[in-house]
C-alpha cells in the first residue's frame, strides 16, 4: 500500500499484467511512448495477496472476486485479456499467431467444464487470489480510508537519519512539514551527487545515480529497477511540490513523505559508506 501512497491520493493504476501472484499496474503514462511496459511510465507491482487485504480492509477500489468463475477461467482470462475472453465466450472462433508464425486457435475454458478440484476450491476459499478478477486495463485507487492508515504506518516505520537528527526533529516537532520535506530533498540530492560525481538535479540526476549503481553492482538489478521507480515519483510528487513552495501539510501526508525521504536519503548514505570502507 505505501508504494501505491508514493503517488495523490485518488490516483487510478491500470493494470497490465499479472504474473506469479503479483499484479503490475502502470499509472503517469507518456502519451509520447505506446508501450506501456517501458520504463518512461511509472509502475507499480503487488502482490495479490496484499490486494486482498487491502480489499477486506475497505483500502482500495477496484478488487473483485471471480463467484461464478472456476480458477482456471481467471487464469485463462488474465493470460488473454477480457476482449480476446467475451469474444470466444460469445463463441467467436478467434486466432492468435504464435512467435514461429503459425496461427492457432484461441480456446477458453467456459462455465460449465469446472472440475470438482475447482468447485471444491472456490467453496473452500471464496476470497483466493486464484479468484480475483484482475486483468489487463482492471483500473484501482486507494480509498479515501488509505490516508490514515498510510500516517500510521509511516509513523511507525519512520527513521530518522542520524545525520539530520538533530535538524529534522526540530522541524518535525513544530510541525513544519514542509520545511522537513525541503531539507530531505536537498539533502538526498547531495548525497545522490557524492555518488554519481556530478551537478545534476531531476531527472537526470536519478538516472546518472542508477548508472552508478548499476556500474558499480552495489545492488540487485531487480531493486535498482524498483529503487529508480521509486526515486522518479518521489522527486515527482515530493520533491518537486515542495522545492519553492510554503505548503499547509495535514500530519498523515506529511509523516508518509517525510518517512519515504529519510529511508532514501539513509540509503544513499549507506552507499558512499560502503565505497569509503
Amino acid at each position: 500500500m505505501l508504494r501505491l501512497g508514493d503517488f495523490p491520493l485518488g490516483t487510478e493504476f491500470q493494470c497490465i499484467s499479472v504474473i506469479d501472484q503479483c499484479a503490475l499496474f502502470v499509472t503517469q503514462i507518456d502519451k509520447k511512448e505506446p508501450d506501456l511496459f517501458s520504463e518512461k511510465h511509472m509502475h507499480v507491482a503487488i502482490r495479490l495477496t496484499e490486494l486482498l487485504e487491502m480489499d477486506e480492509r475497505g483500502l482500495v477500489n477496484g478488487v473483485v472476486i471471480e463467484t461464478e468463475m472456476s480458477p482456471a477461467q481467471v487464469h485463462a482470462k488474465r493470460s488473454q485479456g477480457p476482449e480476446l475472453w467475451a469474444r470466444t465466450q460469445a463463441g467467436e472462433k478467434v486466432y492468435i499467431q504464435l512467435a514461429n508464425g503459425q496461427m492457432v486457435p484461441v480456446e477458453l475454458d467456459r462455465d460449465e467444464e469446472w472440475t470438482e478440484d475447482d468447485r471444491a476450491f472456490a467453496l473452500m476459499s471464496p476470497r483466493s487470489t486464484e479468484l480475483v478478477g484482475m486483468y489487463e486495463g482492471t483500473l484501482i485507487s486507494l480509498t479515501s480510508a488509505a490516508g490514515p492508515e498510510i500516517e500510521r504506518l509511516t509513523r511507525e516505520a519512520l527513521e530518522i537519519p542520524p545525520s539530520l537528527q538533530d535538524r529534522i526533529t526540530v522541524q518535525l516537532n513544530a510541525g513544519l512539514f514542509d520545511s522537513v520535506i525541503r531539507d530531505l530533498g536537498a539533502a538526498l540530492e547531495t548525497r545522490m551527487r557524492v555518488v554519481t560525481g556530478s551537478q545534476g538535479f531531476g531527472k537526470n540526476l536519478i538516472e546518472q545515480y542508477i548508472k552508478a549503481l548499476q556500474k558499480n553492482q552495489d545492488d540487485l538489478p531487480a531493486h535498482i529497477k524498483s529503487l529508480r521507480q521509486e526515486l522518479r515519483s518521489i522527486f515527482k510528487f515530493i520533491r518537486n511540490e515542495f522545492a519553492h513552495n510554503l505548503v499547509e501539510l495535514e500530519p498523515s501526508r506529511g509523516y508518509a513523505f517525510i518517512s519515504r525521504l529519510c529511508w532514501h536519503v539513509r540509503d544513499v548514505e549507506l552507499v558512499i559508506e560502503s565505497r569509503d570502507l
